[in-house]
């Protein structure tokens, strides 16, 4: 006969659920320690190389013992999805065993770069033109001219609407230096909507971006913004705010001169401009930033470069557009040599210092470092300064180019021009983008009006001029005699 049924207890039955419970809790713990040792595996096995030991490329089918990777020792052809993602390279391995000749292979993954070139410039373009309905004045709006070789624009909303710092109390030398004040706008209070990527610098010296879509309000803690400017003066015109959480002041740091750098690396557009203007040089807001311009299609000068061609495998010839300070370089007349790869320019209304790299294994540390070390002396004295950071191309090699602009106080930035306004020249307008104030003063000026305010109104004083150089090659002379005795 069948047995009946058995009916659980109380206690029995409260046992068993309590049974089943623990199991849930166990499994669900169990998945998620795979996940996550998944996910460490992943990371690690991006980080080490995986090792074959065997000459012909052969799969010896054991997991890299070396660093605990989690990768396996094969080809790239037996990864299936992975190929194409890692290269052989042959090492030195004198003192590992069965290893003939001293040499062995790896199977590496391939170095991936921290954005694609092509990328980096249609996305922020891309990204700044879904942003058009946050601007407060359109780029479009812009009525420009040419005046021998400088480009003059206006637009009558953009002197009404810009975003302005607010006005000094004083009519009085504004401070180069000045702490942070946490009560006035800074870009940590700007509309999240208007950063379009966060931007950091990796250990190997590279930059890696992370893209926000317009309704993304997600940040990845990266140290430094990018943000759109809402009353853009040339297409794609950006800020970069350097590390905006430390909320620092608009004084110029390596780091940022560093930043600066490797984003003109990162850009092959040969009309991107990186600028920077310091406290009493027309800087907007005293949160620490750079801006990213195109200057293709404003009207410029071009001038043929030389410049390498990745896939044709030589180089090539290319037409680039240059602000007229940058093509008073052109001439070798203008340029005199201070020390190795500074030179202080003539030939222009306001004369300025260029810092390229020194020699083809000058480091971007090296060029940032001699910067600001300039940099620092004028912040020091009190000296308004701007800055203009140009792309690795010129006619004989790839140098990078940076231009320091010591210049007076914008409080000296008065007297009519035209229409009793004159004019403001902040970092783009020294360049040779000059922003009228109004309607009069767009038609009526002229290219002896615009070098005679920039003179006047920019251009150092001789005794400063001169010791700032001084003070170059003094610097100069001291590191050549370190040297000297250290090589001794």
């Amino acid at each position: 006969p069948c047995a009946s049924p058995a009916v659980a207890s109380p206690s029995s039955s409260s046992s068993t659920f309590s049974g089943v419970g623990v199991g849930v809790a166990a499994a669900v713990a169990t998945a998620a320690f795979i996940g996550i040792y998944r996910a460490f595996e992943r990371t690690c096995s991006e980080r080490e190389p995986c090792t074959d030991t065997k000459d012909d490329g052969g799969s010896c089918g054991s997991r890299n013992n070396s660093g605990g990777s989690g990768d396996y020792a094969s080809p790239p052809g037996d990864r299936g999805a992975d190929v194409g993602k890692y290269e052989k390279v042959v090492v030195d391995a004198p003192d590992a065993p069965n290893v003939s000749g001293g040499k062995r292979v790896e199977w590496r993954r391939k170095r991936r770069k921290a954005v694609d070139h092509l990328e980096f410039d249609t996305m922020l373009l891309r990204s700044w033109e879904a942003r058009r309905a946050l601007f407060r004045t359109q780029y479009s709006w812009f009525t420009r001219r040419r005046v021998a070789q400088y480009v003059v624009q206006f637009s009558e909303p953009h002197c009404k609407q810009k975003r302005r710092a607010a006005p000094p109390k004083k009519i009085e030398r504004i401070p180069v230096l000045q702490p942070f004040d946490h009560s006035k706008f800074n870009f940590n209070k700007a509309d999240p909507r208007e950063v379009i990527a966060e931007l950091r610098t990796t250990a190997d010296g590279l930059l890696r971006w992370h893209w926000r879509s317009l309704k993304s309000t997600l940040s990845r803690k990266a140290p430094n913004a990018v943000l759109i400017n809402v009353s853009p003066l040339t297409p794609g015109h950006c800020v970069i705010a350097v590390n905006a959480k430390s909320c620092n002041s608009q004084a110029l740091t390596r780091d940022a001169i560093i930043l600066g750098i490797l984003m003109m690396g990162d850009s092959p557009r040969s009309d991107s401009r990186i600028l920077f203007n310091s406290l009493g040089a027309y800087a907007s807001q005293n949160h620490l930033h750079l801006h990213i311009v195109y200057i293709e299609g404003l009207g410029f000068n071009s001038f043929q470069r030389c410049r390498m061609n990745e896939e044709k495998a030589g180089e090539e010839v290319v037409n680039v557009p240059l602000f007229p300070m940058e093509a008073a370089c052109e001439d070798a007349k203008n340029c005199e040599e201070i020390t190795r790869g500074i030179s202080l320019i003539h030939g222009y209304p306001v004369k300025f210092f260029r810092f390229v790299e020194a020699s083809d294994s000058d480091s971007v540390e090296g060029l940032a470092s001699r910067v600001h070390f300039l940099v620092r002396r004028m912040q020091e004295r009190g000296i308004a300064h701007n800055i203009v950071f140009s792309p690795a191309i010129s006619s004989k090699a790839k140098k990078r180019c940076i231009y320091v602009i010591p210049r007076k106080n914008q409080v000296c930035n008065s007297g009519p021009v035209c229409e009793g306004l004159p004019l403001k020249f902040a970092v783009i307008e020294i360049s040779g983008l000059v922003l009228a104030r109004s309607e009069e003063q767009f038609k009526g000026l002229t290219q002896g009006m615009i070098e005679r305010e920039m003179t006047r109104n920019v251009c150092l004083e001789k005794a400063e001029l001169q010791s700032l150089k001084e003070f170059l090659v003094k610097a100069a002379n001291d590191s050549q005699r370190r040297s000297a005795s250290e090589s001794c």
